[in-house]
């Protein structure tokens, strides 16, 4: 920084005009009664002040940056008392004080006495998710070998990401981490970055602790405090690990229901929701000292092509994506995220260059990770968001195939990347000769001018400031030894309290949407039996388990039974299904179809996904039996199963180890399953409202152009009644939330005479017929409209 800018900043300090660094989600006023604190002593040992004669030249850095290292984006609106209070509240900020500036100079300094390799080392994060071993096989890394320790250490690396594979129960990744920390820290590398993917839902890799019901269920919700505990519970059990990095949550607008890759890791098709329950989940990470990272920018929500498998491509303005996939993004943005995560997509109208695709010759767009004109002209020229930008996984095929890791890697720095993540495959020794290359042509593209040294020191800068912001580098907790380390993690992980709050989470996430004669809840009595036909044999577990914890709770009568039944191995010739349904489901009272739609091909008259539990509801109903499904795929099957009497909508499939049968959990499970269970047989009421507009189905089962269901649809069932009678008639057991709900009303209610005749014909909205603006008609059109209202979040009726 020149004379003239540290004279101004000493001026604007003298004034009274406070300069602000963003310590977490909630940016906070700095003054002379609220200075920030950062952990001096032991700093010194990572920031040397003084620096080298050899290095006097001026560092060349963004006076920007050093200024005001805060978040700085459109339109702020933080609430300063709250941030204040976060401030207070945050165990990352070290407990001596340090003014901004002070910490700023010692950033300054340590950027000037680095070597190059040390920069591009500290803008590198790798996985090691498999090794070869001495006999040429590879095996999952989960302790850290003498080669990757050697990798880390000698391209001075600056973080690491875990996956599942790397992950198999909090001793060991507590263990692992300890040690990648304590190689780094022994060697006179700072502390690294520690990153995974722990998104809930679909997406997890703790193999033990909570995990939760995924971002559409969240939706779901539309609970603003339970949101914000998502996230917590995430944060607390990651950080107990030594996880410093959660690469999550999705901010994705999920408007196309043909994504394939997005789907139920998207928090709604409404970018407003996405936005307020994002950037709750953002605040809970975050103010427990983790930093977030939301992704994938500009957005992945209407894409029809997987991009680990190719190269989507997005062909909208500016414009369009401005007033859908960029709001829930400018709104973490505006509140201090302290990553965003960049997505391998095409926006043609956006990035105009093209290149020569490696792979086929062909012609192809710039994904925008790649993209000056997406990175640096919109986050941080339009934006104005100074935090990190980390890339998607480098080695994903839409990158990799068609520009190569180095060309890759390369592009995406001169584009304005700050981390680029997983820039090669490494998996053995000889790997290493990739990131040789890699460093290679980033020196000699600095040597040639084609990236500034100022471009490196940004990056650098920025990084060093959040780990020092998240108190990475105070090296105090990496002195405590491994044992008190693990019984830390043990207390945290997966505790009773994150567990008891996983199951009201995803309570309210559960969903009714059909319900005729009031069919939920059901009421099994000693003697009668109930079926559940799933598809695979893995889910069978999760069923269990709900169904006997229902019968402790005195939910279930202890006398009735459960069988679960698979029918994958249908799938070959569904119409054999038939023999067995006839055959099985005669015996049964209540008979439960599950539905596990990933995709709309699904839905087909020939896919035995949907056509098998169509042929159980089609049994039901021709047998003066009622019959149930539950959905825990993506809700978009609603129209599929026109012979059932109730649907609904659990958001989710993940399994439950079946080893553990009979007992508690210990390891990871999907608590969709199990806790489905509970608005299906009454111990809850269900409150649930869809978070996304569900399409109709063509008489072929494609979807068209109608919404069939209106974000913000669901129907409310009572509880059971042998639990109305414990409650002393109270005949609802809906808790409520310290936070407002995101609904402008109370949630939906209909009287029991309406649920009686509620039927499909009555519910669905005919959008060829209606007025412009409301997509309803006639009397069912203003109750469908009034019901979609009091959600507060209704967008198009028809997808873009």
């Amino acid at each position: 920084m020149d004379k003239k800018v540290r004279l101004k900043v000493a001026l604007l300090l003298a004034i009274g005009i406070s300069i602000t660094p963003c310590i977490n989600s909630h940016a906070a006023d700095v003054n002379e009664e609220n200075v920030l604190e950062y952990d001096a002593d032991n700093l010194d040992d990572i920031f040397n002040q003084e620096n080298d004669p050899e290095v006097e030249e001026e560092l060349e850095i963004d006076d920007e940056l050093i200024e005001n290292d805060q978040f700085k984006t459109e339109n702020s609106d933080v609430d300063k008392k709250e941030d204040k209070q976060s401030i207070e509240n945050d165990k990352s900020v070290s407990k001596n004080k340090e003014t901004h500036k002070e910490k700023n100079k010692k950033i300054e300094d340590k950027i000037s006495n680095m070597t190059l390799d040390e920069k591009i080392g500290q803008m590198l994060m790798l996985e090691f998710r498999y090794w070869e071993d001495e006999n040429g096989n590879l095996k999952e890394v989960t302790e850290l070998n003498d080669d990757i320790k050697n990798a880390i250490l000698k391209y001075k690396i600056g973080g690491v990401i875990l996956f599942a594979e790397n992950i198999q129960d909090t001793k060991q990744t507590t263990k692992l981490t300890h040690n990648i920390q304590k190689a780094a820290i022994e060697n006179g590398l700072d502390p690294l970055f520690i990153s995974i993917d722990q998104e809930g839902g679909i997406v997890v890799r703790l193999a033990t602790g909570t995990s939760l019901p995924g971002n559409m269920a969240l939706g779901a919700t539309r609970d603003k405090d339970l949101a914000y505990q998502y996230g917590k519970i995430i944060a607390d059990e990651i950080k107990a690990l030594g996880i410093n990095v959660n690469l999550a949550p999705v901010m994705d607008t999920n408007n196309n229901p043909n994504n394939p890759v997005i789907g139920l890791r998207s928090i709604s098709s409404n970018p407003e929701l996405v936005g307020e329950l994002g950037s709750e989940v953002v605040k809970g990470i975050q103010d427990q000292g983790v930093s977030a990272a939301i992704k994938h920018f500009p957005g992945h929500g209407d894409t029809a092509t997987d991009s680990h498998l190719g190269l989507p491509v997005v062909d909208k303005s500016y414009e369009g994506i401005e007033k859908l996939e960029l709001v829930p993004f400018k709104k973490a943005a505006n509140e201090g995220v302290d990553m965003i995560m960049t997505a391998h997509i095409s926006y043609p109208q956006l990035e105009k260059d093209t290149v020569i695709s490696k792979k086929d010759g062909s012609i192809i767009g710039i994904p925008a990770t790649l993209s000056d004109d997406i990175i640096t002209g919109i986050i941080r020229d339009k934006m104005h968001y100074d935090g990190i930008v980390i890339t998607d996984a480098m080695k994903m095929q839409a990158i990799a195939d068609h520009f190569g890791e180095e060309d890759a890697v390369i592009m995406a720095i001169k584009a304005g990347v700050d981390i680029p993540l997983m820039p090669a495959l490494l998996q053995k020794n000889s790997d290493l000769e990739k990131l040789d290359n890699i460093v290679g042509r980033i020196k000699n593209e600095l040597e040639l001018g084609n990236i500034s040294e100022k471009q490196i020191n940004n990056s650098v800068y920025r990084i060093l400031d959040l780990k020092y912001r998240r108190g990475i580098l105070d090296l105090d907790q990496y002195n405590k030894p491994l044992e008190e380390k693990v019984d830390n993690a043990l207390m945290i992980v997966g505790n009773k309290e994150n567990f008891e709050k996983q199951r009201k989470i995803t309570d309210k996430a559960i969903t009714v949407t059909k319900n005729l004669n009031n069919t939920l809840p059901l009421y099994p009595k000693a003697g009668e039996k109930v079926l559940i036909y799933t598809p695979y044999e893995n889910e069978i577990p999760g069923f269990k388990y709900g169904f006997e914890k229902l019968q402790e709770e005195g939910v279930i009568d202890k006398g009735a039974s459960l069988d679960v039944l698979t029918f994958e191995n249908f799938k070959e010739n569904p119409d054999q299904a038939n023999d067995d349904i006839k055959q099985y489901a005669k015996d049964y009272d209540y008979i439960i179809g599950i539905s596990e739609i990933g995709r709309a091909g699904q839905l087909s008259k020939n896919d035995w996904l949907a056509q098998i539990p169509d042929m159980l509801t089609r049994y039901a109903k021709e047998n003066n039996k009622k019959s149930t499904i539950i959905s825990i795929g993506k809700p978009y099957d609603l129209d599929r199963y026109e012979s059932s009497d109730a649907h609904v909508l659990a958001y989710g499939s993940k399994c439950m180890d079946p080893t553990e049968k009979g007992k508690d959990p210990v390891k990871t499970f999907g608590p969709n399953i199990p806790y489905s269970l509970d608005i299906v047989f009454g111990k809850v009421a269900s409150t649930g409202k869809l978070p996304v507009d569900v399409p109709g189905l063509t008489d072929e089962y494609e979807y068209n152009d109608e919404i069939s269901y209106e974000i913000g649809y669901g129907l409310e069932t009572n509880i059971n009644n042998s639990l109305v009678d414990k409650t002393k008639g109270e005949s609802k057991n809906i808790e409520k939330s310290d936070k407002k709900d995101l609904n402008n009303k109370d949630l939906v209610k209909k009287t029991e005479a309406q649920k009686n005749i509620q039927s499909d014909k009555e519910r669905k909205i005919d959008t060829k017929k209606s007025n412009p603006g409301t997509g309803v008609t006639g009397l069912t059109g203003i109750i469908a409209t009034l019901i979609a209202a009091s959600s507060g979040y209704i967008i198009s009726k028809k997808r873009n």
